[in-house]
């Protein structure tokens, strides 16, 4: 799986040769992507540990704004004497594909030729400016309930292996 390619060798009666191609997200889409995801850090963090949580899910999946193609940027092309559109040996690859982006999700981004470290980045920037009404919640918090609140960063879990 590369950037906007995926190469697939599927055994068969014989070894058939599948490629599959997606043509990149247009920066218009991509920066409309990261604008919604702006300020969600942790749910970025959470990406990079393996994880894909709700709020991030819906903007990478929404039908007009997310990462996912419209049918007609995608081709599919397969090396057996079969001439459907869409031959056992592609479908294969593609669950082969969805399989690979359960283990990996960041490799979605990759298919799509889009940097992740850009939306960690960007996302960042979001959060930095939402600190200061935090502090004041936490404060607010703690002089109303007569608590002291825990500010240590989170720590992002493992990944399950």
């Amino acid at each position: 799986i590369g950037e906007g390619r995926v190469d697939a060798l599927v055994a068969g009666g014989e070894l058939y040769e599948v490629t599959v191609e997606i043509e990149a997200l247009s920066r218009r889409r991509w920066d409309g992507l990261v604008a919604k995801c702006k300020g969600q850090i942790d749910s970025v963090v959470s990406l990079l540990h393996g994880e894909l949580p709700e709020p991030l899910l819906a903007a990478v999946v929404d039908l007009r704004s997310g990462l996912f193609p419209a049918p007609n940027q995608m081709s599919f092309n397969c090396s057996c004497p079969d001439h459907a559109f869409l031959c056992k040996h592609v479908a294969a690859v593609l669950y082969g594909v969805g399989a690979r982006f359960d283990q990996k999700p960041e490799t979605f981004f990759t298919l799509r030729s889009v940097k992740l470290e850009q939306l960690v980045a960007r996302s960042a920037a979001g959060v930095a400016a939402r600190r200061p009404a935090q502090r004041k919640a936490a404060a607010t918090l703690e002089k109303l309930f007569g608590i002291e609140l825990d500010r240590s960063p989170r720590r992002p879990r493992k990944p399950v292996k």
